[in-house]
C-alpha cells in the first residue's frame, strides 16, 4: 500500500519550497477539495500534478455521505444526555436529509 500524505486544513499550497521539499519524502500527497472549487496552483504545483502524478485532489462528498447514518446516530442517542445537562430549551431530533451540492 503507497503512502500518500495529506495536507490540511488548506486547499491552496502556501509555499512553493514546501511542495518541492515535501515531494522528495512523500510519494503522493493529497488534499481535500470539494467539487467545483475554484484551485489556482503554483507552477510547481501544477506540474507536480501533471508530470508526475504527485498531487491527488480528494472531494469530501463521498466520505460524508458514508459516515452521516453512523454520525445522525450517535448524536441522537446523546442528544438527550446533552440537552439535559446544558441547554434548557426544548429536545431536536437531527434526521438525515439529501445533502446538498456544494459546487459554486
Amino acid at each position: 500500500m503507497q503512502r500518500i500524505g495529506l495536507y490540511y486544513p488548506y486547499i491552496q499550497f502556501r509555499d512553493e519550497k514546501w511542495m518541492k521539499i515535501t515531494a522528495l519524502y512523500w510519494p503522493r500527497m493529497a488534499r481535500v477539495v470539494p467539487h467545483g472549487f475554484p484551485v489556482v496552483d503554483h507552477e510547481t504545483v501544477t506540474a507536480l500534478r501533471t508530470e508526475l502524478d504527485f498531487l491527488v485532489d480528494l472531494d469530501p462528498q463521498e466520505a460524508a455521505e458514508a459516515v452521516a447514518p453512523r454520525f445522525l446516530r450517535v448524536l441522537n442517542d446523546h442528544v438527550p444526555n446533552c440537552a439535559n445537562a446544558t441547554w434548557p430549551m426544548q429536545r431536536v431530533a437531527c434526521r438525515q436529509t439529501r445533502p446538498t451540492s456544494l459546487a459554486m
